[in-house]
């Protein structure tokens, strides 16, 4: 592999974000800018994460957490929703 390949896929998703949108990219750390959840999540023994890159696998993930009334919340039921509320969905 090419340090060009490499230097290309490091940008992903931040330059498709700023060719569409003129906004430049910040550091993100561990949470996906376009994807919610999607970042590491302490648990009471240990970090884990959690990603959940589309609306059928957040209902499943709901669904396996016993919490399908959260996938049903229309803050969190599609992931343009859950991006504009992503902090409330973090502290749930």
């Amino acid at each position: 592999m090419t340090l060009h390949d490499c230097g290309m896929a490091l940008l992903h998703p931040h330059a498709a974000n700023f060719l569409l949108s003129g906004k430049r990219p910040t550091a993100t750390g561990n949470p996906h800018p376009n994807l919610v959840p999607y970042s590491k999540f302490q648990t009471r023994t240990c970090e884990i994460f959690i990603a959940a890159g589309n609306d059928p696998a957040f209902r499943k993930f709901c669904e396996f957490l016993g919490i399908t009334e959260l996938a049903n919340d229309p803050r969190f039921a599609t992931n343009a929703a859950r991006l504009v509320n992503r902090d409330a969905l973090t502290r749930y």
